[in-house]
């Protein structure tokens, strides 16, 4: 994991509890594990969809899996092997709850790579963070 040099009052511990969530989301991710991945996310979950704002709740689980297995076989089938998250900014915005400013490297087996630049909202569920709202763009 790769961090960025923006200090914005952030506590070593919390930093470090986010860098691991994202090492786990991204491994998740790699593996192609929808269950898994699907696990990081609250409920609701609010992302932007190309462009369009979709907000999934609970109820609507079964439709989310669904869309995020096809998005993780779309990365597949373009070869995906390697994620790798770049923190560049975190902003505390409450006790429990994180503003992430992240990018992803993702690198492919014939040496294709990505660029996901992606914002977070991270609210803390118990003991582990999980991510209730994303949007972002892919280069």
């Amino acid at each position: 994991m790769l961090s960025g040099n923006r200090e914005l009052g952030v506590s070593e511990e919390l930093r470090t509890s986010i860098e691991h969530f994202f090492d786990d989301y991204g491994h998740a991710f790699a593996s192609r594990d929808t269950e898994a991945v699907v696990s990081f996310f609250a409920m609701p979950f609010y992302v932007e969809l190309n462009g369009d704002p979709v907000v999934w709740t609970a109820a609507e689980k079964p439709g989310l899996l669904r869309t995020t297995g096809g998005l993780l076989d779309y990365y597949g089938s373009q070869g995906v092997q390697k994620v790798d998250p770049r923190i560049e900014a975190i902003l505390p915005t409450g006790k429990n709850r994180a503003s992430v400013v992240l990018s992803w490297m993702l690198q492919g087996d014939q040496g294709t790579r990505w660029i996901l630049d992606k914002s977070y909202q991270l609210v803390r569920d118990n003991d582990s963070w999980k991510i209730w709202a994303c949007c972002g763009t892919e280069t």
